[in-house]
């Protein structure tokens, strides 16, 4: 019989921990955008591909046993190397970035500096970082399009 309010008090106190825990957090802020009018636009943001010649070299191995770059020829034969250029048509900041530049990163570069009208620098980590969505507005702020 002594042990029963011990069960109570247990009972209560997993019962309160489960049901506390529960509860959804509201957001307290919220935004409503009205899309049919717009106030301003952000400066341009130009993307261009260039081409650029690429030839291919052999590597040979000289008496001494070092390796050299060996061409036989000085023009450019083989293939083209895409590149892409970011230009910021109101100023003279430009960036060159390789194909290779991964896709994911590409994009949130791009959504970056269309957001803040920050020019993308190198370090790319940086640059994320300093041109942060969160300096123009919270994140715990929702938006709602209508």
């Amino acid at each position: 019989m002594k042990r029963m309010p011990l069960i109570y008090l247990l009972f209560f106190l997993l019962t309160w921990l489960a049901c506390s825990r529960s509860r959804e957090l509201v957001p307290t802020r919220a935004r409503q955008v009205k899309t049919t009018q717009v106030i301003g636009y952000h400066a341009p943001v130009e993307l261009t591909i260039a081409w650029y010649p690429y030839q291919e070299l052999e590597f040979k191995q000289k008496k001494d046993r070092n390796w050299v770059i060996f061409s036989d020829t000085a023009q450019y034969r083989g293939g083209m190397i895409p590149m892409i250029l970011v230009t910021y048509p109101e100023s003279k900041d430009s960036i060159w970035m390789d194909m290779h530049v991964d896709t994911r990163l590409l994009g949130n570069l791009i959504k970056h500096t269309l957001m803040t009208q920050e020019p993308i620098q190198r370090p790319f980590g940086q640059y994320l970082d300093q041109a942060s969505c969160t300096k123009c507005h919270p994140k715990d702020i929702q938006v709602d399009f209508n």
